[in-house]
């Protein structure tokens, strides 16, 4: 199959099962439970599909990275071929040195800068290609903003649906350009990344339902659901609407084309206060410059920006190079150093995203870092960072090149002023050789080297291995993602057997952080109680015959109704919340990590756990506890706290129990005999009682996992169901 027709088959997969998600959910009620975090684990699989096929199209690109300009400097004059070491850029009818006519300071620049050698097609009034950040982008440039400011806090999830509710009746019936639903997805991702983990309230339900009405609002409705994830902080609310005011202005195009005047004067000196920073000299640039969008290649009417606006929306310039670069064919891009400080500016939150948001498009293909850090506090971020940017962008492959090198230039730091806090950051990424890689840039041979060795892992060959292995993981997600509803396809009594055992077995291994395990099992306390009062609230509320919210003049829409507290009980709703929290929590890598276990074992545990609470009936037990008046979020998890940890058995008489493997002629569980006589000596095998408990509920665990085999709920989904969505995913 070739590259283009796999790709194909990564952007149709989700869009179909979407639509199988939707039509079986209306007589699949178990399904309609789980459809929400579903349907939005399913735009994130758009969204990562829909960059795969960007990627696809898009030049080899060799990335700069880090604080050291004079080093990066030192390796464009290389890199670029130039004479005499210069960086010969041809914007319009102009040919300029970057490193004398544009940046001869070797200053940071305020964005990334992109070295190409496709041909130019701007005209000569608007020479520069600039790339804009997406309205979604600039969400998550104000959310970094606030989580360094280190005045951050939780949002609420019911805060967050008491808006949706509001805004729900203003929904329009076509989709907005500014932002779509997989874009909502990316932009929950990076939530979770900044986010501290007691602070990550928000659900994938919650997102979903984000993610189906923001595409439907207008700008001021959106922006009042976007300032929930900066603390509704007015400031950065008006800063975030002049910069969204401005993609307005252009359409929300993702390029335009600007003068040169941004770069230079008419003498070709370099001017101040867009790409570099404003210093005090007189070539100060006007208030507004005049752009023009670019749509499918076709320049638009000329628009005029504020130049702080314009400056902030940009996250690329780009220059064409009058010289084929080394290795040929490759783009150099530049991007700045971040630094993370509380105080920084937004400017300084947006460098510090530029690497993320080139890590979210796939790009680029090699990173090679310049001095990452310049402070010993920017160790750990800028760390986290990279080994995101490895994670997402280099699939493992025995045979591959590393994809981040550290290039060591007569330049760095180490030589300058003694300092490598680089060996930091490389000890926090641990794996040298596999996960990064170092070079030397000191003379001309070692420059012959690297060029030889980016040669091999630039080659249009290493491009298409990094896409393949790319699509072949993309193409693994949706059968993990659905793999409770293809189980009784897919596997047999004796491979389900097989799996329990080697699930309890990688858990006995880590067992010494089974109390961890039992506290992520459980949601959030805030999340339960705030069923307990939207239970309240609606008790309280007579139901009236008009309501204000409906708008007898506009189209219907096909947002789905906000859940309330009408419908299911709040037993079921609270069982469905537990549900959900688990089935978010065994997706993520970073919380098998947590655990020292791999994915597919903690997916396995997830889904034991919910099996076994459907036929358990843990809903019923949550509604003889509701039945009790002034019933507290802190009882529901108690008694979801007791689920988790006896997995049920507390309620089986100890006769009946399994015996332990622990505790010879024991039941799981037993309680300790009560001694009436003196201790004179210790028993030949002594097993603690933490030692005990949790051996027993791996064999517990182990006990529900084959209890769960055959088992079908009858409000699951149908065969026909099964083999439809089988053959979605190509399986059948």
């Amino acid at each position: 199959m070739t590259v283009s027709t796999l790709i194909n088959q990564t952007l149709t997969t989700p869009v179909a099962l979407t639509r199988w998600v939707e039509t079986t959910r209306a007589h699949a009620p178990l399904l309609d439970e789980d459809a929400g975090p579903l349907l939005a684990r399913l735009n994130a699989l758009r969204a990562s599909a829909q960059t795969l096929n960007a990627l696809a199209s898009e030049p080899r690109t060799l990335g700069l990275y880090g604080h050291s300009q004079a080093g990066k400097a030192h390796l464009l004059a290389t890199l670029a071929n130039g004479s005499q070491g210069q960086v010969s850029v041809a914007p319009g009818d102009k040919h300029l040195d970057w490193l004398t006519h544009i940046n001869p300071g070797h200053s940071a620049t305020a964005m990334a800068v992109r070295f190409t050698r496709t041909p130019p097609t701007l005209p000569e009034e608007f020479p520069l290609r600039l790339r804009l950040f997406s309205e979604a982008e600039l969400v998550q440039i104000f959310l970094a903003h606030y989580q360094t400011s280190g005045q951050s806090r939780a949002v609420s999830e019911e805060e967050l649906r008491q808006r949706l509710a509001q805004l729900q009746s203003l929904g329009q019936p076509q989709s907005h350009p500014a932002i779509s639903a997989p874009d909502v997805m990316t932009l929950a991702a990076r939530w979770c990344e900044l986010t501290p983990a007691r602070q990550r309230t928000l659900s994938d339900d919650a997102w979903h339902q984000l993610a189906e009405l923001l595409p439907a609002l207008n700008l001021p409705e959106r922006v009042r659901l976007y300032a929930l994830l900066w603390g509704d902080i007015a400031e950065l609310t008006q800063q975030f609407i002049t910069l969204s005011e401005g993609l307005l202005l252009l359409g929300h195009a993702r390029e335009v084309a600007a003068p040169l005047s941004l770069l230079v004067d008419n003498f070709s000196l370099p001017v101040e206060g867009f790409l570099l920073p404003a210093g005090s000299g007189e070539d100060a640039l006007p208030d507004e410059v005049l752009v023009r969008a670019l749509e499918q290649q076709q320049l638009q009417g000329m628009v005029s920006l504020p130049l702080t606006t314009l400056t902030l929306l940009c996250a690329e310039l780009t220059l064409p190079l009058a010289t084929p670069s080394v290795p040929e064919g490759v783009d150099l891009l530049d991007i700045p150093g971040a630094t993370f400080g509380q105080n920084d500016s937004l400017n300084a939150s947006k460098i510090a995203f530029l690497l993320d948001y080139y890590r979210q498009h796939q790009q680029p293909d090699v990173l090679m870092v310049c001095n990452a850090v310049q402070r010993r506090a920017d160790i750990a971020p800028v760390a986290r960072a990279l080994l995101r940017w490895v994670n997402a962008t280099q699939p493992a492959s025995p045979d591959a090149l590393p994809g981040l090198v550290w290039a060591i230039t007569p330049h760095d730091a180490r030589f300058l002023d003694g300092q490598h806090l680089d060996e930091g950051v490389q000890r926090l990424l641990g794996k040298p050789g596999h996960t990064w890689g170092t070079l030397q840039a000191l003379d001309g041979r070692n420059l012959q080297r690297l060029t030889e060795w980016l040669s091999q892992a630039l080659s249009q060959s290493s491009r298409e291995r990094r896409l393949a292995l790319l699509i072949e993981q993309a193409q693994a997600q949706p059968a993990l993602l659905f793999s409770r509803y293809l189980a009784p396809l897919t596997t047999d009594a004796a491979t389900l057997r097989s799996t329990a055992e080697n699930g309890v077995r990688t858990l006995q291994r880590q067992a010494a952080r089974h109390g961890d395990l039992l506290q992520a099992l459980l949601p959030d306390p805030a999340a339960l109680q705030a069923l307990c009062e939207t239970e309240e609230r609606h008790e309280e509320t007579p139901q009236g015959l008009f309501s204000a919210e409906i708008d007898l003049f506009g189209e219907s829409t096909s947002v789905r109704p906000v859940d309330t507290a009408s419908g299911a009980s709040l037993a079921r709703r609270a069982h469905r919340l537990w549900v959900n929290h688990v089935r978010q929590w065994m997706q993520s890598e970073e919380h098998a990590a947590q655990l020292g276990i791999d994915v597919a074992t903690l997916h396995w545990l997830g889904d034991t756990l919910i099996i076994a609470s459907y036929r358990l009936d843990l809903a019923a037990r949550l509604e003889t506890l509701a039945a009790h008046e002034g019933l507290s979020g802190a009882q529901l998890r108690a008694e979801l706290g007791n689920f988790v940890s006896w997995l049920g058995f507390e309620r089986v008489p100890q006769a009946e129990r399994p015996a332990s493997r622990v505790n010879p002629n024991e039941r799981l569980f037993a309680s300790a005999v009560a001694q009436d006589k003196r201790l004179t000596r210790l028993g030949e095998k002594p097993v603690h009682a933490a030692t005990r408990y949790v051996y027993d509920w791996l064999v517990a665990l182990y006990t529900r996992a084959i209890e769960n085999i055959g088992y079908e709920h009858p409000l699951d989904i149908k065969p026909a169901d099964r083999q439809a969505l089988a053959k979605i995913i190509g399986l059948r």
